[in-house]
This record gives structure tokens, sequence and C-alpha cells, in this order.
């Protein structure tokens, strides 16, 4: 589950964080909103794996990536 959890985390951060002449700033927000919608149906388990997950990452980011993974559960609406 760590692994999955890394690679949504991943591209969810491609997305949030790309410049804007590399993806289509409305077709990220379309992209980023799909996946926070899909993450609703995870199971306790899969959110705490995301949860480790993205604090694990927030520690080796700097910057907006590490703002960017600090929020990740609150901005995918999954902090409870």
């Amino acid at each position: 589950m760590k692994t999955l959890a890394r690679a949504v985390l991943i591209a969810s951060g491609f997305l949030e964080l790309s410049d804007d002449s590399v993806v289509d700033p409305d077709s990220a927000l379309t992209t980023l909103e799909s996946i926070a919608a899909e993450l609703q149906e995870a199971t306790p388990d899969e959110r705490d794996a995301l949860k480790r997950a993205a604090e694990q990452m927030a520690e080796e980011s700097s910057g907006e990536a590490k703002t960017f993974f600090k929020s990740f559960m609150k901005s995918a609406g999954l902090d409870e």
C-alpha cells in the first residue's frame, strides 16, 4: 500500500507543482479533483498509508513541495 500511496502523491505533486508550460492548469485541476474524489472511497488503512506517505514525503522535500505534501490530506478532503 505504501508504494501506491507514494505513486498517488508523486502524480498529484507533479500536477500541482508543474509549470503551466508543462501541464495545462485546467487539466491539472480537473485531474486533482478526480483523484481526491476517488480517494474519498479509500479504506481507513489506505488513508493511513497515504497520510504516512505524505508526511514522509514532506520531510524529504522543501519549498512548495514540502507545503503541498504537508497539506495533501486536508486538500484532498481526507483529514478528519
